[in-house]
């Protein structure tokens, strides 16, 4: 559960190991906390990092959203990070205080107004595109802090020279990608504008339920 962001789409770490319970995932699937507090600070993530027909898992706190084909994958990312959803989530979690989750039949009767073909099909693009970056970026940086982290220690201990580098060329900052769906991440800058692009089409109360494509 900690590794997964409350504000991008892309888990700050994963490990590899064997397969000892819990949820199952695959590309293309998002994955919502369902116990409090996490829900409501918004803990879920995307996964498009796995190799071709690798299937991951993780904690039996998660709910997995996957499309069944008639919404893009990406939407239910997105779906996630709405406000509305969130709500909705939260007011029907049950159990004890402290302990309390909502349950995956509960989040699979929320309502959605379906989409046109021409919003899916304009969605399916711009969203893609983003993912595609945000995971590009973000696996970059992993591996730069990978690096960081093996040469630290040489450096302090000076098995490492660095006296004569010169410090006066610029840095890559373009790779310090924070993994959500911004102005850093996406310097098209549609960051604000593909949000609210989001909610005007696809949000949210009257209209035909999409529970065939939450999984």
């Amino acid at each position: 559960m900690a590794d997964l962001s409350t504000t991008g789409a892309f888990p700050t770490d994963w490990r590899t190991k064997a397969y000892n319970g819990g949820v199952k995932f695959v590309n293309g699937d998002t994955i919502l906390a369902r116990i409090t507090p996490c829900l409501e600070n918004g803990k879920a993530g995307y996964i498009n990092f796995l190799e071709q027909d690798e299937v991951a898992f993780g904690s039996t706190e998660y709910i997995v959203l996957t499309s069944k084909g008639e919404l893009p994958s990406e939407f239910f990312y997105f779906l996630a990070r709405n406000e509305d959803f969130i709500s909705y989530a939260t007011a029907h979690m049950n159990g004890s205080s402290g302990r309390q989750r909502v349950s995956g039949a509960d989040v699979g009767n929320y309502e959605v107004r379906m989409p046109s073909e021409k919003q899916v099909s304009e969605f399916k693009e711009i969203a893609g595109k983003a993912m595609r970056v945000i995971s590009a970026s973000s696996i970059e940086s992993r591996k730069l802090a990978q690096s960081r982290d093996a040469l630290l220690p040489k450096l302090m201990s000076g098995e490492i020279d660095v006296s004569e580098v010169d410090l006066t060329q610029p840095t890559n900052n373009h790779l310090s990608g924070c993994g959500s769906f911004c102005s850093v991440c996406c310097p098209s800058g549609l960051a604000s504008e593909f949000h609210e692009w989001f909610r005007e089409h696809f949000f949210f109360g009257d209209g035909h339920l999409c529970k065939a494509d939450l999984g």
